[in-house]
């Protein structure tokens, strides 16, 4: 059900919603894979969603000295098939589900669906590498409430990931990540590179550029200092308008240029 604090706020993806409604596709953490995230339709959806995954064992062929991990996943969401009673008047007040009914197990259109495709593969005691690919296939006037050359948006995302542990208290991760659509503002390129060094500092640096219709370029530097219960975090950069997704919660953030200082404290 969809729980607001304003029962008159118009629109699925607005700030007046209290409830979270978790949707049956992965959760992202990478940049341009969560570009285009889902959020559940209230008003009702069939959702599937599978995974599977493998290890291949220590000591063979493929598996080498420390293992490889294989993950595989898809999820696929469609509307429910509504139908109204036939000679239904407009424009009058109904209760319940306002005259609409839907057959059992009827599937309706498309809204969303994905496949993610996972590799793990560590190949010494400090370095180790991650490859990812992600298909979407959705309604974007459905999903977001904007109709982009048909509607139908096919993305395809790689990302490569590395984590190197220099020393005992100090690592540095990478990524590199490329999306390519033909449909919505076009293709992304994006990149990562952070630097932890345990127990308290973490710099990061973040760029991402738009090679498709707007061309412009999104950055950001940040640096983060932990004590204890206490999380400081100090950046700035520009930043894109749309979804910005964290811990499976995604909300619309306007387009920001500028210094952000963040204080977290963990009870």
């Amino acid at each position: 059900m969809s729980f607001m604090s304003d029962r008159l706020i118009e629109g699925q993806y607005g700030n007046g919603y209290i409830n979270h409604l978790p949707a049956f596709t992965n959760t992202q953490t990478y940049t341009l894979a969560a570009l285009y995230p889902y959020a559940t339709d209230w008003n009702g959806e069939w959702a599937f969603q599978a995974q599977i995954g493998y290890t291949f064992k220590r000591g063979t062929p493929l598996g080498g000295k420390y293992g490889t991990s294989l993950r595989l996943s898809a999820s696929y969401i469609s509307d429910l098939e509504n139908s109204a009673p036939v000679g239904f008047p407009p424009n009058v007040n109904l209760a319940g589900t306002d005259g609409y009914g839907s057959a059992y197990w009827k599937i309706g259109s498309l809204r969303y669906s994905d496949l993610n495709f996972e590799i793990n593969k560590k190949f010494n005691k400090n370095l180790q590498f991650t490859l990812f690919y992600l298909f979407q296939k959705f309604n974007s006037l459905k999903v977001f409430g904007e109709d982009d050359n048909g509607a139908i948006v096919t993305a395809n995302t790689f990302i490569l990931e590395g984590q190197w542990k220099m020393k005992k208290k100090a690592q540095l991760r990478w990524e590199l990540q490329y999306l390519t659509t033909k449909q919505d503002k076009g293709d992304w390129i994006a990149g990562l590179i952070e630097l932890s060094l345990a127990p308290h500092w973490m710099f990061t640096l973040t760029d991402t550029y738009n090679l498709g219709e707007t061309k412009l370029n999104y950055y950001s530097a940040m640096v983060t200092y932990n004590y204890r219960a206490n999380r400081f975090s100090l950046s700035f950069g520009r930043n894109r308008e749309g979804f910005n997704c964290a811990g499976g919660v995604c909300r619309w953030v306007p387009a920001t240029k500028g210094f952000n200082l963040t204080y977290n404290y963990t009870f």
